[in-house]
Order: C-alpha cells, then sequence, then structure tokens
C-alpha cells in the first residue's frame, strides 16, 4: 500500500459476490467500499471519477459487464477498471482487456493478498501510463510555442483534463520584488493575489530545498487557514527551477486529505523541469530577438550613413556640375539682352540659344540623378525587370562629379571605361542595384593613388548575368580580400567598413554571387553574378508627339515668368486657355466655365494645389486634373502622389514633355 486508502467502486448486482470481496479485502486496505447494484447506477457512479479504482463483475444479468466496460471507456473514464470473471474464460480475459480494463481476475484465482496486491498494481500501472501519455502531450505542446502565455495556458488546460484537481496555479518568479506573480489558474480556483511574496512562506522553504513540498493535511497548519476555508485540504508546491535560479512554481491542491500518491508528486515535479525548460528556452527566445532587432537598427543605421555619405559626396558634385550649367544660361542671356548686334545674326543667336536650352537640359538631369538617390527602399520592393546596361551607363553618369571632378581637384586623373554586352534582363531592386554599382565605383576611386582606369563591363550567358568593375588601383593582400565583405571591416581611416558588406547583402538578397581578384599593385577586379531572365533586351524608340487637337484649359500658377512660359507654349500649340494666379482663384474660375484640362502648380500662396484639386474633385470628379512641381521627381520617388490628381509633370517643363501629358490626358478622355 502506497501511503493512503483506496476508495475502490464495486458493480456487481448479487449481493454474495460483494460478501466475497469484502472476505479478501482487509479494512486497513480501504478509505471507501462502494456497491453499485446495477450497470447503470455504476456507469453514472464511475463517470464522477470519486474513486481510485473499479472492480466489474463480467455477468451483470441484462447489463454484460464487458459492454459496461466499453460504454465507460467511450465516456472518457480516467479510473483504472479491474473485471471480476466467476469461471476461466480466457475469451472474457482477452475482450476485457482490448476493451481497456486494467486487469483481469478469475474468482477460482483470488487467494488472501491478491486482490490487494491487484487493486494497487492496477492503480499504479494506470496512473504511471497517464503521466507517460500527459508528458509527451505538454512536452509536445510547450515545444510548439515560443510565447510564455500560451505555454502556459496550454500546460494548464492538459493538467485540468487529465488530473483530479481542486486548483491549479502556475507563477513566475519575480527577481527584483522576490515575488511570485501569477501567470494562470484554472477556471473556481480560489481567489490567487496576483503577487505573492515568499518570504517565510512555503514556497521559499520549496526553492531552499529545490524539491516539491507535499502538505498532506493543510488543516494542521491554521497559518494557511484560507486553504481550508476555500476546500483545499492537501497540495503540492512545486519549484519551477533552472540550476539554482528560481524561475516560477506550481500550486496542485486536492480537495480531500493526504490525496496524492508519491509517483503524481514525482509527476508534478517532471511537468516543472518542462515547463522550466520552456521558460528557459522563452527568456532565451526574447533576448535573441532583441539582439537581432537591435543589430537590424544597427544595420539599418549603418546603412543609412552608408547612404548618406554618398549621397553628401554626389551632393557636392552635383552643385559643381549645376553651377557649371548655370554659366552658360546666365552669360549667354547677358549677351542676349545687352548685345543687340546678336540678334542681327540669326546663325550666332540660334547657336547661342541651343547653349541654353542644352544646359537648362543637363540642369535638369542633374537634379533628377538626387531623385533617383532619394527614393527610400520599401520591405515589400518587388523585384522588376532591369537593363543592366542602362544601369551601369546610370551610376558612371551619376558619380562623374566623384570620379572627374573631385579626383582632378584632388589631383587624380581617372578615367572611366565600359564594355556592356549583356544582352538579358535583370530581375531586381532597381535601388538596391544602383546603390551596389555606386558603391562598388566610390570604392574603385578611392583605390586609385594617382592616376588610373576604372573599367566596367556587363555580359550574358545562358542562366547567369555578368557585371564586372576594374579599377587599377592599389589593391589588396590576401588577408584583406578575404574580409573585405565583413560587416564594419576597413581599412580606411574614415570608413565605416559597411560599404561592401551592404554590397553583399544585395548580391545574396538577389541570389547572386561574387567573385574578386586583387593583389597590391595590380588593382582589383570584382565579378559580380545574377540569375537573369531568358528574353532578350528590346531597345525602345522615343518618338516625339505631334500636337493634340486644340483644347479649352484653366492654367492656375502664382509665379508670373512660369505663367507666362506656359502661355506662350500652348497658344503656340492652337490650344485656348483662362489663367488664375492662386488656388481660390482658380476655384471661381472653373466654376464660370468648362475645361477640357487644368494644369495647376502645387505650391501657392492662400489655397495649394493640392487642396484646390480636392475640391475641384469633390465638384466635378470626372475633370482631370495634371500637377505642375518642381518636386514632381521627387514626389513619384517617394509614391508621394495626391490623389486628387491624374498626372505629375516635373519642372522646368519642355515643349515635348508638355505635348506628351496633353496627349495622355486625351486619351483618358476620348469624348474630347
Amino acid at each position: 500500500m502506497e501511503d493512503r486508502l483506496t476508495r475502490i467502486l464495486f458493480i456487481e448486482d448479487d449481493p454474495s459476490d460483494l460478501n466475497f470481496l469484502q472476505t479478501h479485502l482487509s479494512a486497513e486496505f480501504y478509505l471507501e467500499l462502494e456497491w453499485a447494484r446495477s450497470g447503470e447506477a455504476g456507469l453514472e457512479i464511475l463517470l464522477k471519477h470519486n474513486h481510485d479504482v473499479c472492480l466489474i463483475d463480467s455477468d451483470l444479468g441484462s447489463h454484460y459487464g464487458i459492454a459496461l466496460l466499453r460504454e465507460a471507456m467511450a465516456n472518457g473514464c480516467r479510473i483504472p477498471i479491474i473485471m471480476i470473471a466467476s469461471e476461466s474464460d480466457y475469451q472474457v480475459n482477452i475482450d476485457a482487456m482490448e476493451s481497456g480494463a486494467q486487469w483481469c481476475l478469475f474468482k477460482e484465482h483470488i487467494k488472501p493478498g491478491v486482490l490487494e496486491r491487484t487493486i494497487e498494481l492496477a492503480i499504479k500501472q494506470h496512473r504511471t501510463r497517464n503521466q507517460s501519455r500527459l508528458l509527451n502531450e505538454l512536452s509536445r505542446l510547450i515545444n510548439s510555442r515560443l510565447d510564455l502565455s500560451s505555454v502556459f495556458n496550454a500546460s494548464l488546460r492538459a493538467l485540468q483534463e487529465n488530473l483530479e484537481l481542486h486548483r491549479l496555479a502556475i507563477f513566475t518568479y519575480s527577481e527584483d520584488t522576490e515575488a511570485l506573480l501569477l501567470a494562470c489558474a484554472t477556471e473556481g480556483c480560489p481567489q490567487l493575489k496576483e503577487e505573492v511574496p515568499i518570504k517565510d512562506t512555503r514556497f521559499q522553504h520549496c526553492f531552499a530545498l529545490q524539491n516539491p513540498l507535499y502538505t498532506r493535511d493543510l488543516g494542521e497548519y491554521p497559518s494557511i487557514g484560507t486553504l481550508t476555508a476555500n476546500g483545499i485540504y492537501s497540495d503540492v508546491l512545486v519549484p519551477i527551477m533552472c540550476g539554482n535560479m528560481p524561475l516560477g512554481g506550481m500550486a496542485v491542491g486536492r480537495s480531500k486529505r493526504d490525496a496524492f500518491f508519491p509517483d503524481e508528486v514525482k509527476f508534478l515535479e517532471e511537468v516543472a523541469d518542462q515547463l522550466a525548460i520552456a521558460m528557459h528556452n522563452t527568456q532565451l527566445y526574447t533576448e535573441l530577438q532583441e539582439a537581432y532587432d537591435k543589430l537590424g537598427k544597427s544595420q539599418e543605421k549603418v546603412d543609412q550613413q552608408e547612404r548618406l555619405r554618398a549621397m553628401g559626396t554626389m551632393a557636392s558634385g552635383i552643385a559643381h556640375d549645376f553651377n557649371n550649367s548655370l554659366t552658360p544660361i546666365a552669360c549667354y542671356s547677358e549677351l542676349l539682352m545687352t548685345q543687340d548686334e546678336i540678334w542681327s545674326d540669326k546663325v550666332n543667336r540660334r547657336r547661342l540659344l541651343k547653349s541654353i536650352l542644352t544646359a537648362a537640359t543637363d540642369a535638369s538631369r542633374i537634379i533628377n540623378r538626387l531623385s533617383e538617390f532619394y527614393r527610400e527602399r520599401s520591405p515589400d520592393d518587388t523585384f522588376q525587370p532591369l537593363h543592366a546596361n542602362e544601369l551601369v551607363r546610370q551610376c558612371i553618369e551619376m558619380t562623374q562629379p566623384r570620379w572627374k571632378d573631385q579626383a582632378m581637384e584632388q589631383g587624380k586623373t581617372i578615367r572611366v571605361e565600359s564594355d556592356l554586352l549583356a544582352a538579358h534582363i535583370l530581375p531586381g531592386n532597381r535601388a538596391e542595384i544602383r546603390e551596389m554599382l555606386m558603391n562598388l565605383i566610390f570604392n574603385a576611386v578611392d583605390a586609385i593613388a594617382d592616376r588610373g582606369t576604372i573599367f566596367l563591363r556587363t555580359s550574358s550567358t545562358r542562366g547567369e548575368l555578368l557585371i564586372q568593375v576594374t579599377d587599377t588601383g592599389t589593391g589588396m593582400d590576401e588577408e584583406i580580400r578575404k574580409r573585405c565583405m565583413e560587416p564594419f571591416f576597413t581599412t580606411r581611416k574614415n570608413g565605416t567598413g559597411m560599404g561592401l558588406a551592404t554590397t553583399f547583402g544585395t548580391i545574396s538578397r538577389h541570389n547572386g554571387r561574387v567573385e574578386i581578384d586583387s593583389s597590391p599593385g595590380h588593382g582589383t577586379t570584382i565579378r559580380i553574378f545574377f540569375p537573369i531572365r531568358e528574353e532578350a533586351i528590346v531597345e525602345q524608340t522615343v518618338e516625339v508627339p505631334a500636337p493634340v487637337k486644340p483644347l479649352h484649359l484653366l492654367l492656375v500658377e502664382d509665379e508670373p515668368v512660369i505663367r507666362e512660359t506656359l502661355q506662350e507654349m500652348l497658344k503656340v500649340d492652337g490650344h485656348s486657355l483662362e489663367v488664375a494666379n492662386n488656388g481660390e482663384e482658380g476655384i471661381q474660375v472653373f466654376k464660370r466655365g468648362k475645361f477640357d484640362l487644368i494644369l495647376t502648380d502645387r505650391g501657392m500662396p492662400e489655397m495649394n494645389g493640392d487642396r484646390m484639386a480636392r475640391i475641384i474633385k469633390g465638384i466635378e470628379p470626372e475633370q482631370l486634373i495634371v500637377m505642375l512641381t518642381g518636386s514632381g521627381e521627387m514626389m513619384k520617388a517617394r509614391e508621394d502622389v495626391p490623389d486628387c490628381v491624374d498626372h505629375i509633370l516635373s519642372k522646368p517643363i519642355s515643349a515635348t514633355e508638355l505635348r506628351r501629358t496633353l496627349q495622355q490626358m486625351t486619351e483618358l478622355k476620348p469624348a474630347w
């Protein structure tokens, strides 16, 4: 016997069999022996789970014992059942064991002590089997979750469904307050405090011993009378430990005294070990996630610093180029205004005006370089078909201030040559590939000390596209070559060590690979291979649009010079128009007439173009509106286009772009 008396249910319709049973059980063996005189009554009592074991006679008259056993198991019986058969019928034995009986005994084999020993073994085997199954289930539940609240709740439900418990509470330990914090508890559980200090409590003793503390009779401890007042008469406190460090605890209570078997206490300790693993894993995961988040933020910060550094380099060069472009505009305009004889020389006049137009176009392209670089990358950016040759040409142009003008100011002479033979599409993120190429060009410039060449080459074969950057700079030794792609590794005094690391990240995200050849004094060659699409690049021709048929337009612009310029350009193509100086005036003019198209500036006093467009769209949703702005390219790059306009036209505006825009708007409104 295992330290406590047994509660037995006997389902039998013959009183003589009850007497037989009682003669083979000592009064010291059982706490309670309840007799059910029929199968129906016995099943109802059995499913209340108030007993430790149930004995069923195989012959119950109209309610056959095997059928009763099957019905009990089908209804979720959690009590071990021993079948008692009158005669040695091995088919009964087989049927009983297959139907879920823990044991089958024949009356003729029952001797003094046999029945008691069989009951003890049946109870123990049943508990051991259930505990093993439950422990495996808990392990599966715990290992499939990383959220601690989910782990606790899943464990609590599993224990509550499989154990007869009056109370189950799971706590976490707060080292700061030296208290237990309630994580979860069974429903209907006597109300518990959210925070329980452990000083001078049974839990403190429990943590000191690092073992479960089983209190067989809580009534013997008046200081914890609140438990007995709530119907809890025995409990087990189980520490949840990681080595010598407390992580939490479990409080498990039952409504009877001496209600826990020793193997149940051991089982609860094993459950606590599983919870300790889950809590420790969750703590490690949380720390890892925090470290990963910090690393991600650091990476973003370093990436941003790299972009700002590159942008600063570009900005200084762009300022240089922009001033160069303004020089012919200012000089030739002054000549045309002050030298009357130039107007009489038609050839010279056209030459000067053409130079002014070319310089203005160059200035516009210079500003657009920044807008291309400014576009922020989004995690949702998808790969798009890219022309590698076009990207390389663009990067050579965008970096020209660095490798040409600034290099010459530093006493360097650098030539950039290219051999662009790629004939296939590269699927990728345009902004990332462009930044990668610019970083490689900047690194090549830094590697050239006095005079040198940077050579860019593209080619494509079946399956791969090659982008190669070669410089005739100082080169790298073997150790530096192996480490040059590592984050934070740099040989430059003011370098961040993230330029080539960022490049490597871009290559990896595009499923590419990289090869680096370098040696001191012989320069460096970086070859990047990307997977490609098996479709050839088709060169597109740009047609100069013809003027559309005359339209009736509303022009809203606060700058007189721009307003007059646009008026002249539109009148040349035969359009009629009305003008307004600001948004409020534009709305008044709109209400007085009907217009095929409205052209409006964005930044205006009193009422800006966005608000005016929104009001007009509210009056006439089908009205087409084109917004004119000097920030057009950056707005497109940031995807910051107001939903109340149909098209963005970037300043400075050329006659060609204006005609193309009017043509596109005409196609949107075929009723014109």
